[in-house]
């Protein structure tokens, strides 16, 4: 079975970059052959980074030539989605949440272990919770 349906299915990130003066390269955006796929990637990233603390998932794992630069895996979200996700963020600063993540396209909070998930449906939910 392959892991990457056929080479149009990795792209970089079109359009100009938020922040020129930046030197990270743009994003890679990959279609997997499935859902399950994919989270196994995602899982696998996190197990290794999770296992490999002072030397996370880097360019020289993946044999990429030059300077050692760390490799971010995530799953893309929408723009309207972003948004959320970075306020969500706040929020969870804002108020010592220690847990914030996309879960089939739906953000969630944990403010520690052992509490309930708090679901973020947009981002009038933060003002509900203030009234």
């Amino acid at each position: 079975m392959p892991y990457i349906r056929n080479r149009h299915s990795c792209l970089s990130s079109g359009g100009k970059k938020i922040n020129t003066s930046s030197d990270r390269p743009r994003n890679i955006l990959v279609t997997v052959a499935s859902p399950h796929l994919r989270d196994l990637v995602l899982s696998a990233t996190h197990r290794f980074d999770k296992a490999h603390p002072k030397n996370m998932l880097n360019s020289k794992h993946v044999d990429i030539a030059g300077e050692s630069r760390r490799i971010y895996i995530t799953k893309h979200v929408c723009h309207g989605c972003k948004e959320i996700h970075a306020d969500a963020r706040k929020y969870a600063r804002e108020n010592n949440h220690k847990y914030v993540w996309v879960k089939f396209g739906q953000m969630h909070s944990h403010r520690d272990d052992s509490g309930s998930a708090l679901r973020i449906r947009d981002i009038d939910f933060f003002n509900k919770l203030h009234k």
